[in-house]
């Protein structure tokens, strides 16, 4: 369990960094969340730079509950998140340029191999 939870504390370190291409995912990584289901390295790499504005969009995932069982994770957790421009149509209200919200979520992680090999984004 602690090779599980080590690479569960990487992902959040290096996602909340902004650069998708250093998370530790598989090849063939299956991503959904509310913008839908993309599967791929290269395409879920692509879909969080869009989702994330380019860079605009600032995300810190703050973990609080963690459940781990085999290969498994259930996670509650925070998305801390700070605009660098204005979004009218933010999925979850209007973003306003300078400013930030929290937004809890649920996610479920499987792994493979010491990667992540699909995350399932659910908000509450």
């Amino acid at each position: 369990m602690s090779a599980i939870k080590d690479l569960m504390d990487h992902y959040y370190t290096t996602y909340s960094t902004g650069d998708y291409s250093t998370v530790p995912f598989s090849e063939d990584v299956v991503f959904e969340s509310l913008f839908g289901k993309v599967e791929g390295r290269e395409a879920v790499v692509k879909h969080l730079d869009e989702a994330h504005a380019m860079g605009a969009v600032k995300e810190k995932l703050v973990p609080f509950n963690m459940l781990i069982d085999g290969d498994k994770v259930a996670v509650e957790l925070m998305g801390e998140l700070a605009f660098d421009i204005d979004i009218p149509d933010f999925p979850f209200g209007t973003a306003k340029k300078g400013t930030a919200i929290s937004v809890r979520f649920g996610a479920f992680y499987e792994t493979k191999d010491n990667q992540i090999s699909r995350v399932a984004v659910h908000r509450f």
